[in-house]
């Protein structure tokens, strides 16, 4: 592991950081840390929603981030989408409407490490060449043989082996164990839209306090750093494939920049009175979470509708004893008790279609 890589100090109370006067703070529930204005301290966790913030020291790098997106999304302008994310949701609970999500969303930023640096060093690998083969096959179609030409791509594999002197810039590695998550949530950031850190733009969101500084996100970045690596001995070999690559490199001149992106936070509360996070990006609008259907309302539609069937179908067999003696009852009679058994179906819809929401939704 390099030796240069930044240092991190443990904030243990309010103070102002990176321009802002700010309290570290933490959730008792997900364990992730934060740093946000006092007043945010008791509020929901802007992560997990089940937590409340709560003051507690957090580790991190004390130099500002270098680079930040800011939000182009404000508030106002999120209501089409989360309509839009909720109204799929046949039989939702009651809290899950885009009032209550708008009501609570939350700004906040969270960051993300861009490297640079010089690799240097040896190479070997296994590089494959593409080359196509041509071949006949006949067939006996028609009363006749017919022959037909096939090109097949194949490829050669050569040892190969050089030297390697390249620096590469702004390669992103996660600052956040769960940057995946995030991601695939709500997409991808444009990060060449990125400007220099502005403390202004800050005010009022919640920050997110790097889980992997750079010592622990060193393995990461080198795997990153590798594969580029590993890319460029393959384009400068003209190969179309590589396998069984092996570098001897050093690392050196590593910068570590970090980058805030913005996003915004808000929950609901499920059947069980259980919150459930919804993340909004912050520049696209594009609404990701859990989206769980209420097996209460399921249940209570599928009672109604087996109380309605009952009703008919009792109805129906008192109007076809009365038809013994009044005929044009009868077929009254028979309506109602086929109607009965149709409402009496219709009923485990209602009952099982929450319950297979939900575990797609897992």
């Amino acid at each position: 592991m390099p030796t240069n890589l930044p240092n991190s100090h443990v904030i243990e109370e309010a103070q102002t950081v990176w321009g802002l006067d700010l309290q570290p703070a933490g959730c008792p529930a997900c364990r992730r840390a934060f740093l946000a204005e006092a007043g945010r301290i008791g509020q929901p966790c802007p992560a997990c929603a089940r937590g409340h913030l709560e003051p507690q020291p957090a580790r991190m790098r004390p130099e500002p981030p270098e680079l930040m997106l800011t939000f182009t999304r404000r508030p106002a302008d999120l209501r089409p989408a989360l309509e839009a994310f909720v109204k799929e949701v046949w039989l939702r609970p009651d809290d899950f409407n885009a009032d209550s999500l708008l009501k609570r969303a939350v700004p906040v930023f969270w960051p993300m490490w861009l490297v640079d640096g010089d690799v240097a060093g040896s190479w070997q690998a296994e590089m494959g060449f593409d080359y196509q083969v041509k071949s006949s096959q006949e067939a006996y179609r028609g009363g006749q043989w017919t022959t037909t030409e096939l090109v097949e791509t194949r490829a050669r594999w050569e040892p190969r082996c050089g030297e390697v002197r390249r620096r590469y810039h702004n390669v992103s590695v996660p600052a956040l164990s769960d940057e995946q998550a995030l991601t695939g949530l709500i997409g991808a950031y444009p990060l060449g839209e990125a400007q220099p850190y502005d403390a202004g733009a800050m005010r009022g969101a919640v920050l997110r306090v790097p889980d992997l500084p750079p010592d622990s996100a060193w393995p990461l970045a080198r795997e990153a750093l590798d594969r580029l690596t590993a890319q460029d001995c393959q384009t400068a070999a003209g190969a179309q494939h590589v396998r069984q690559s092996r570098l001897n490199v050093t690392y050196d001149s590593l910068n570590w920049t970090q980058l805030l992106l913005p996003l915004y936070a808000t929950y609901y509360t499920d059947d069980s009175g259980q919150a459930q996070p919804v993340l909004i990006h912050g520049r696209t609008g594009r609404v990701g979470g859990r989206r769980l259907a209420s097996q209460r309302k399921g249940w209570q539609l599928a009672g109604l509708l087996a109380g309605i069937a009952l009703a008919l179908l009792a109805a129906g067999l008192v109007l076809a004893g009365i038809g013994a003696l009044f005929p044009p009852l009868l077929a009254l009679g028979g309506f109602l008790v086929v109607i009965a058994f149709g409402a009496g179906i219709g009923a485990l819809a209602p009952a099982l279609w929450p319950w297979q929401w939900n575990q797609r939704q897992r």
